[in-house]
Formats: structure tokens, C-alpha cells, sequence
């Protein structure tokens, strides 16, 4: 008997929640693109940068290769520790 008449859905027009819920995914979507595209332009960058530094400064090439060494033993050991 002493329940609340002035409910949420019973005074909002499904239009316009409808309406907040389609401007959240715009937002989720629109900040989504721009974290891919700044994380693939970032690796595009170190690439870039690497390739420079590497061309210009030859004798960093041994250097270079033993750390690429190093970083892909370093995670396949923490892959294998991840999935056991």
C-alpha cells in the first residue's frame, strides 16, 4: 500500500535512457580507437627511432641483437611460467 509510485521507469521515456546508453558506447568506442591508434603509432615510433639509431650508429647492431636475444628468452621463460 505505502510503495513508491515515482519510480525511475515509470516516469523516464525509454527514449531517453535509450539515448545516455547510445552516447556511453560513442564515448567507449571513440576512446577505444584512439588507444589502439596511439599504441600502434608508439610502436611504429620505436621501430622507427631503433631503425635510425641502428643505421646510424652501426657498431649498436651486436649490442641491439643481444638484447632482442635476451628479451625473447627472458618471455618464453614467463610464458611457460603462466601457463603452468
Amino acid at each position: 500500500m505505502h510503495a513508491p509510485v515515482n519510480l525511475y521507469h515509470d516516469i523516464t521515456p525509454i527514449s531517453r535512457v535509450i539515448k545516455y546508453l547510445n552516447e556511453d558506447v560513442h564515448c567507449m568506442d571513440w576512446y577505444f580507437f584512439h588507444l589502439v591508434s596511439n599504441f600502434v603509432a608508439n610502436k611504429i615510433r620505436i621501430v622507427l627511432i631503433l631503425g635510425q639509431a641502428l643505421y646510424n650508429l652501426p657498431y649498436l647492431t651486436p649490442f641491439f641483437a643481444l638484447f632482442v636475444y635476451v628479451q625473447v628468452k627472458v618471455q618464453s621463460y614467463y610464458k611457460k611460467c603462466d601457463e603452468a
